[in-house]
């Protein structure tokens, strides 16, 4: 099921930005605060079991409260027809993966480590509070919640 075009609670879904394993992820328009964000849709079997619902209501719940430079916030969850809506921050721009494909060549030791350190410092925050990304990678990713 697209969102394209619809509108739930206040927000305006306006783009497809990616569809990943779990799910699909839309930039939409919050009509109450008047910006844009990005929400990550759950795919319906993934929800199919009260308790993935749950899981996926917890990972959100934890993950707003983390506050970190290099990890988009999370501003909302919504329960929808049986799947669950976060949404985020809106970052736009390249991710990695499509920066080093545009570009053809491999990033500088300098530039590498730049870009390392960034992840490394929001990896070692969120491992802090007690949360583990099992799928890190240079694409549109999201965090999953694990407690250690």
């Amino acid at each position: 099921m697209s969102y394209l075009g619809k509108t739930i609670d206040r927000y305006e879904f306006r783009a497809l930005l990616g569809k990943g394993s779990t799910g699909e992820v839309y930039k939409a328009f919050d009509l109450r605060l008047l910006r844009h964000v990005a929400i990550k849709v759950s795919f319906p079997k993934n929800t199919e079991h009260h308790h993935d619902t749950d899981r996926i209501m917890r990972e959100a719940q934890i993950i707003a409260r983390v506050e970190h430079a290099n990890i988009i916030p999370v501003y909302d969850v919504i329960e929808q027809a049986g799947q669950v809506l976060i949404v985020m921050r809106l970052v736009e721009g390249e991710d990695l993966s499509q920066m080093l494909r545009r570009r053809n060549v491999a990033f500088g030791v300098n530039e590498s480590l730049r870009i390392i350190r960034k992840v490394l410092w929001g990896m070692d925050y969120a491992h802090g509070k007690g949360i583990v990304h099992y799928d890190l990678k240079p694409e549109i990713s999201c965090w999953r919640t694990g407690m250690r």
